[in-house]
């Protein structure tokens, strides 16, 4: 089994480094602001703003997981044994321009079943606000709580910035019971996430990354579900076309659908926002 405590202090650690990188940067683009040099006035200002807040964000959050991997942390049983009984064959995972906090997933009518909304931490909520603008989705760290039809949570999950590629999940108690880590098939050279539970993978995604379409398994090998990021249903409505970020999700198994199934789909999102 991982230690998971270990893993936290370190994606703490490679968060820092990024995000005083990103610093750099910027002191390289102000400095050609205030001296006249470079790429100019107006470019100067455009890389200045974005590279300080995707930094600020990374060192801050790098440093509070830093600082939360100094006590005891350890990666519980997931006890919950919660599933859906019947989904739609073809939904859709999507983010509106208009309500960037919260994910949903849809059936083609446009309900939404289940949503993820993103908490920002009380410490620097304007700072992570802001960077929902400004830093690009896939190395901007995040915390979101996935919620059921009912809205009652499901999951909480912490999404690491910067290069890193792990998310860690917890659950109704505030315990972590999952992480998701991203590896690289050396075979067919395909992008495949993990969904690992203690010691045991319980979930798989896996296909090309530049393309966006995933394949997702369980460990026994079982198809569940093909996820098709940017594909959108002739017959889905109109709406979808306008968001931000949209994957085509086909079920396989539309029946008792374990939640943490659900929950790994929004994290694979998460991580290949693009």
């Amino acid at each position: 089994m991982q230690n998971v405590q270990y893993m936290i202090q370190s994606d703490g650690k490679k968060q820092m480094i990024t995000g005083g990188a990103l610093m750099a940067v910027s002191a390289l683009f102000l400095a050609g602001l205030l001296f006249n040099f470079t790429l100019g006035t107006f470019f100067n200002v455009i890389f200045v703003v974005p590279f300080t807040i995707s930094g600020l964000v990374l060192i801050v959050t790098g440093y509070s997981d830093w600082l939360k991997s100094q006590k005891a942390l350890t990666l519980s049983r997931d006890m919950s044994t919660e599933t859906v009984a019947a989904l739609p064959p073809r939904m859709y995972l999507g983010v509106k321009w208009k309500d960037r906090q919260q994910v949903n997933l849809y059936d083609l009518s446009g309900k939404a079943h289940y949503y993820g909304t993103e908490q920002f931490n009380v410490n620097y909520k304007g700072l992570a606000f802001l960077s929902q603008f400004t830093s690009d989705g896939v190395i901007r760290p995040a915390q979101y709580t996935v919620h059921g039809e009912d809205g009652q949570p499901l999951y909480e999950v912490e999404k690491k910035g910067g290069f890193t590629t792990k998310s860690y999940v917890k659950n109704g108690d505030g315990k972590y019971v999952a992480y998701t880590v991203r590896t690289k098939n050396k075979t067919t050279g395909q992008q495949i996430f993990h969904y690992v539970e203690r010691s045991e993978e319980r979930w798989t995604a896996e296909g090309d990354y530049y393309i966006g379409h995933y394949t997702v398994k369980d460990a026994s090998g079982k198809v569940w579900a093909v996820i098709k990021r940017g594909a959108i249903m002739k017959d889905a409505p109109e709406e979808f076309q306008k968001m931000s970020t949209g994957y085509a999700v086909e079920w396989v198994e539309k029946e008792d659908v374990p939640v943490s199934l659900i929950t790994f789909l929004f994290i694979v999102q998460s991580h290949d926002n693009t």
